[in-house]
């Protein structure tokens, strides 16, 4: 199945500057029927999936460490009986 470029744009949810700059640096396939730029769907499913590994595989080598389970806490000293408090 071949998406126009409205349609395409719609199931990509992107702008149209979007679809001319990712098709202009051949990150999704195309092909020109006439004078209208064509899109087949299966492929756009391919981009879209490898961009989510990508995605993902990106969000896991920058993922931050997590949180400690515990709270370091400085001691207070109490001024009334002077002895420490944690």
């Amino acid at each position: 199945m071949w998406l126009t470029t409205e349609e395409a744009m719609a199931y990509l949810n992107v702008s149209r500057s979007t679809m001319y700059r990712l098709r202009k640096k051949q990150h999704i396939p195309s092909t020109k029927i006439g004078h209208s730029p064509m899109y087949p769907k299966c492929l756009l499913n391919t981009f879209l999936i490898n961009r989510a590994i990508r995605n993902v595989k990106e969000d896991t080598a920058n993922r931050l460490l997590p949180p400690p389970f515990f709270k370091l806490v400085k001691p207070q000293i109490s001024a009334q009986k002077k002895r420490v408090i944690a």
